[in-house]
């Protein structure tokens, strides 16, 4: 039997798996698995591990890459942190992208877990530049 959790590797240890896409409307969903090993979860915290806020916020990106965005956060109009994700947790990302001037995308986002929301985001995204996205290319 083959593992659901297996998916593209990210470098925080978190695997993406049923990444979907309905680029109509500029919808992308993927499934997150935190295992127990990822490295974010180390000292954060001894005793009770939870994943740091930022590693969720950068989760986006890197589903957004994986769909071959290279984006960067602009602006961040409101951040919603409503569950802590633990070791083992498995939760949904959706994303819309919203397209504005100078190529850059006005975006929501909802993490859930058994229909219960995670976290929710509201941002502007803007294409990578300097040595960050010299790195991310293909």
């Amino acid at each position: 039997m083959s593992d659901p959790h297996r998916g593209a590797h990210l470098p925080s240890g978190i695997e993406l798996s049923n990444l979907e896409q309905d680029a109509a409307s500029q919808r992308y969903r993927a499934t997150a698995y935190f295992p127990p090993d990822a490295i974010m979860f180390k000292g954060h915290f001894p005793g009770d591990p939870i994943a740091p806020g930022h590693c969720l916020l950068e989760l986006m990106l890197e589903i957004l890459q994986s769909f071959g965005y290279r984006l960067e956060y602009k602006t961040i109009q409101s951040v919603k942190f409503y569950l802590p994700v633990r070791p083992g947790d498995e939760s949904t990302m959706e994303i819309h992208l919203t397209p504005q001037t100078h190529g850059t995308f006005a975006v929501d986002v909802t993490l859930q877990r058994e229909n219960q929301p995670v976290l929710e985001v509201s941002a502007v995204l803007a294409p990578c530049c300097g040595p960050l996205a010299a790195s991310q290319k293909g």
